[in-house]
């Protein structure tokens, strides 16, 4: 099990030393713990933790608004802890992007669990948004390089494959990438130079 670092924000400072107790129990380390939620935001703006608890009760904006923003940003996993559950934030929660929910009183093993799973999720989507982002380039770079081949074969009068093979050795020749190259290209044409 991987030591996280955490944030922890419940209004409840009992339930606070004993949620962080369960943690530093189970090897994970309570950066800092408060009781509202422009407290916890600060603190998890400036620590940057692996994982964020919070109470719905939070004073102030709310843990679920807590929640929602740290989610929203990005920051950390978010772990929503409540001392019940009710119908109508079901929703809420759901588009909160948390990554569990757990209802007191909590036991141990249910906190240390939801704490891995948290942590093994967010990792997930992380990955997936990185594929993502690497998959965007690669298509935008493939257009770049589409019109670029493109120019050349108009300008050139040559086939795709001689025009593709001219980007490819002017690539290894400046040894920089294709689409370097292919921007390089294009901004050339546009001001009107050779290409």
């Amino acid at each position: 099990m991987t030591k996280l670092r955490i944030v922890l924000g419940d209004g409840d400072k009992h339930h606070r030393l004993q949620m962080r107790n369960m943690l530093q129990r189970g090897g994970h380390q309570v950066l800092e713990d408060g009781e509202d939620s422009q407290g916890v935001m600060r603190a998890v703006r400036r620590l940057h933790p692996d994982l964020v608890i919070v109470d719905v009760g939070l004073a102030g904006l709310g843990g679920l608004e807590v929640a929602e923003l740290v989610s929203e940003e990005r920051l950390a996993p978010v772990i929503l802890i409540s001392s019940g559950w009710e119908q109508v934030m079901a929703r809420r929660i759901k588009n909160a992007g948390v990554a569990a929910f757990l209802i007191k009183p909590i036991t141990e093993g249910e906190l240390l669990m939801a704490v891995d799973l948290a942590q093994d999720r967010f990792s997930e989507v992380q990955e997936l948004e990185k594929e993502i982002s690497e998959l965007k380039d690669t298509i935008e770079a493939r257009k770049v390089i589409e019109k670029a081949k493109g120019l050349l074969m108009k300008t050139r009068k040559i086939s795709e494959a001689d025009a593709f093979a001219r980007l490819r050795q002017m690539s290894m020749n400046q040894r920089v990438s294709m689409r370097v190259v292919a921007e390089s290209l294009i901004l050339s044409f546009e001001q009107g130079r050779a290409i």
